[in-house]
């Protein structure tokens, strides 16, 4: 067997072996994004329930009353929190947001397989080298769009959780200090009536 025939050869097992290699990091990728996805609808479904419930407590009637309580700094307390809550579902929303990849397998190479398939005969190694190569770039250019699609995911979440933690710790406070500012007031007794002088 000739040298150039061994290279050729190996050449092509190394581009086979790539090939087997793209479809397997393309599946732990769509596992990453999927998770990224999961995580985002359930953070964006907490912050929802969480700022439901807040708003549902500090009603526009009962904001005199929390002023006195809480005061001025309670009321951009307030603010704050609802403002970290809605930035964090958008996040979310924007972190679900479906994003554009590249398919590993076009319409264009379907129709060569298919064409080669119907002519009945063998491609050379030329040919399966110049298709293995082809495929590979187009399998590395839909793994590294996945890849910046899950890192840009993959900031928005953190981002997310950020903002989430820090309104829920702005509540905690603000709720502590409401236990330890306000007390009860005591009632405070009555003098006793004068007794009827009788007639």
């Amino acid at each position: 067997m000739a040298p150039g025939t061994v290279q050729l050869t190996t050449k092509l097992d190394l581009l086979r072996d790539t090939l087997a290699v793209a479809p397997e990091n393309y599946k732990d990728n769509v596992r990453i994004i999927s998770g990224l996805d999961d995580k985002a609808q359930k953070m964006g479904t907490i912050a929802g329930i969480f700022l439901g419930v807040f708003l549902a407590l500090v009603k526009p009637d009962q904001l005199s009353n929390l002023l006195g309580l809480i005061g001025q700094t309670g009321i951009w307390v307030v603010t704050s929190v609802t403002i970290l809550l809605m930035v964090c579902i958008g996040l979310c929303l924007w972190c679900m947001w479906t994003e554009k990849i590249p398919p590993p397998l076009s319409l264009g190479h379907m129709t060569v397989i298919s064409k080669h398939i119907h002519q009945g005969h063998d491609l050379d190694e030329d040919s399966q080298q110049a298709y293995a190569k082809e495929r590979i770039a187009i399998w590395q250019s839909c793994i590294e769009a996945q890849g910046r699609v899950a890192a840009a995911k993959q900031k928005r979440v953190l981002w997310a959780q950020i903002l989430l933690a820090a309104a829920m710790i702005l509540v905690a406070c603000m709720l502590l200090y409401l236990i330890h500012s306000v007390h009860p007031t005591v009632p405070t007794s009555q003098p006793a009536a004068p007794a009827a002088t009788p007639k």
